[in-house]
């Protein structure tokens, strides 16, 4: 419902023109905000071209703006260019949170960081708010391996996609196949809330919705290796995932804004967001191939750990929503299968 008050509440969104971003302010545009959106790569449609590594800029931005909340979306998630300068991703997920957290704090701004299920090692789920987390990488490591002619093996690098495929006979495994922020975003996390104190932080698992295209998402890449019949694939039917659709997410920011900047009350430290629905990727690729009417042969579950040294990734990182329906929030979210089904049956 949209808000009534003599002045709009404005907010920042960062990243907006992102998979989350685009989300975000959408649903914050339709609830009555004042959104202000701030991109880089691709400020187009009046979103508003931001380095937030550019620290003096973000600070001039943020005074002139006043905003009453800052919903911090933007990071670093290509683990190829994470790993080919590991000081440019720590600057923008790390330090350039800090700068942002330090200029929400003295503009009197609410400032919400997004950061992800993958602080912790998927022993023990559901996580709650108060556990400790324990990342298994940096943002940015190899990603899975190809299994190429002859039994050799390559290591190959997808950003935010689900596989690269090295070679046109080759047999692609996927193994791990979502970014994974883990520890640098852990440390945005930390440094956010040593230098605001009064900010948020929400967790969210892995994500999908409208894309611009498939590799925004590392659940909608999977659209791709259903559709590509020619290459064998081993698909992941082990590790548990809970995807969860970005305008869910948009809603609960929605909610957390109205918190502080309509009711005027405090709300800060962490929050977990997911779905409960629990999917594999392979079980997921069922579910897209069903909504596009179609089978996958090519498609292999592979229900074993793997053995190769390829990099970590939470076996099942459930994130608890206890603290936000504490709080008296609404985490219900659409189904995953009639989200597919509606779109592309």
């Amino acid at each position: 419902m949209p808000l009534f008050t003599a002045t709009l509440p404005k907010v920042i969104v960062t990243g907006a023109s992102g998979l989350l971003g685009r989300a975000v302010v959408r649903v914050l545009k339709e609830g009555g905000y004042d959104v202000v959106g701030t991109a880089f790569s691709r400020s187009k449609d009046g979103l508003i071209k931001l380095d937030l590594t550019d620290f003096d800029a973000v600070d001039a931005f943020v005074a002139e703006q006043k905003p009453q909340v800052i919903i911090h979306c933007a990071a670093e998630r290509r683990p190829d260019v994470a790993e080919r300068d590991n000081a440019a991703a720590l600057k923008l997920n790390v330090t350039s949170s800090e700068r942002l957290a330090r200029a929400a704090a003295q503009n009197g701004a609410f400032l919400i960081y997004i950061s992800t299920d993958y602080v912790f090692d998927g022993t023990k789920p559901p996580y709650e708010v108060d556990d400790k987390p324990n990342p298994l990488q940096f943002y940015g490591e190899i990603l899975g391996t190809v299994a190429c002619g002859g039994g050799a093996k390559k290591w190959f690098w997808r950003a935010a996609a689900a596989y690269q495929i090295v070679d046109a006979n080759s047999h692609a495994r996927i193994i791990q196949n979502h970014t994974t922020p883990g520890r640098s975003k852990y440390e945005g996390e930390l440094a956010v809330l040593k230098t605001n104190p009064k900010a948020a932080i929400l967790r969210v698992p892995i994500l999908y919705g409208d894309v611009e295209y498939n590799g925004e998402s590392a659940v909608n890449i999977l659209v791709d290796v259903v559709l590509n019949k020619d290459k064998q694939v081993d698909m992941d039917d082990l590790q548990l995932r809970y995807p969860t659709n970005v305008v869910d997410v948009g809603k609960v920011l929605k909610q957390m804004a109205d918190r502080v900047a309509v009711e005027g009350k405090p709300l800060d430290g962490i929050f977990h967001f997911s779905a409960k629905e629990k999917f594999t990727k392979y079980g997921m690729c069922a579910v897209i191939a069903k909504s596009l009417k179609t089978d996958i042969p090519h498609i292999h579950p592979m229900r074993e750990p793997p053995k190769e040294p390829v990099a970590s990734r939470p076996n099942d990182a459930h994130l608890s929503t206890a603290r936000l329906e504490k709080e008296g929030f609404d985490v219900r979210c659409g189904g995953f299968e009639a989200w597919w089904m509606a779109r592309r049956g």
